[in-house]
């Protein structure tokens, strides 16, 4: 089953000890017309101001990814619910009744950031697994554009099919010595041994790349746009053994985002969380075999 960003958000917010007074809301009455507010029974009883400066994030309805910062709240208006009143721009409309909300002490949108970091991070311990067989090979020719998406650091074998692969040393009965990338990095040459010979391709037999690939990374997140969360995270999912790097790899980040930022009192703090962060990761990703890669000139 293929992970989400709302789930790999609320796990991460969980590590970095976010999602604070109750964490998830449903609202139980329409806000005001102004969409400003947001009414819950959920937050009965809270004091004064119990939610101000937490973030509100829709994660249904209308409004849904629409992130807001909270200016104020006031339990028991009108008796039987609460209100948290958001500054900055209003939602559309009035918030409905129904509506699936998170808050959040940190913004949400550094957790879009912290993920994205992560991704890059994390590679090539975490990767997304690609076998391409697009490039048809032509006999006796040995230039091919490299698919879209794939630059030799990421491949880590290559095959012509129906022949031995050609990711470790030359077989010695084999014509080919060698592959050598273009300066640009989007062509691949197979070298010769002899220059006076020639290896008859079959014409229409495919070119085998097996590649690690980037995770593909979240669409940023912005208060006037909708930010559709269940954008399928497809590459990870929880049952794999990356999972748990990956998540220390996301605290990593946003516990560095956290540190550089100038107006957050808790910055030290979250600059020795940020310390020990990398340490954890460190320390995990190195039970995992560091993933042999293709230089990106000369092959292999």
């Amino acid at each position: 089953m293929a992970l989400d960003k709302r789930e790999i958000r609320q796990a991460v917010a969980h590590l970095v000890g976010d999602l604070g007074v109750t964490g998830y809301v449903t609202t139980t009455a329409a806000g005001a017309s102004s969409g400003l507010t947001f009414v819950t029974t959920q937050h009965l009883g809270y004091g004064a101001d119990s939610t101000r400066n937490l973030w509100a994030l829709p994660t249904s309805g209308a409004e849904e990814g629409k992130h807001r910062e909270i200016d104020d709240f006031v339990s028991g208006t009108p008796a039987s619910s609460s209100t948290s009143t958001i500054k900055g721009a209003a939602w559309s409309g009035a918030l409905a009744s129904g509506v699936t909300i998170e808050l959040y002490k940190y913004n949400p949108s550094l957790y879009t950031i912290a993920i994205n970091n992560a991704i890059m991070s994390s590679y090539p311990w975490i990767y997304n697994p690609v076998w391409d067989r697009s490039i048809s090979l032509t006999a006796d020719d040995f230039r091919y554009t490299l698919p879209s998406g794939i630059t030799p650091e990421m491949i880590t074998k290559m095959m012509v099919e129906g022949v031995s692969p050609y990711a470790s040393q030359p077989d010695p009965d084999s014509n080919i010595t060698n592959f050598v990338y273009s300066p640009d990095n989007a062509e691949i040459l197979f070298n010769m041994r002899d220059p006076n010979r020639k290896i008859n391709f079959t014409t229409g037999r495919k070119l085998e790349i097996f590649a690690r690939k980037y995770l593909t990374a979240l669409a940023a997140d912005t208060q006037s746009a909708i930010v559709t969360d269940t954008t399928d995270f497809v590459e990870l999912t929880k049952t794999t053994r990356y999972w748990r790097l990956f998540l220390i790899a996301c605290k990593k980040e946003m516990f560095g985002l956290l540190a550089g930022t100038a107006a957050n009192p808790e910055r030290d703090h979250h600059a020795k969380m940020y310390k020990e962060a990398v340490e954890e990761f460190d320390k995990n990703k190195s039970t995992l075999a560091m993933p042999r890669m293709a230089s990106t000139y000369g092959g292999w």
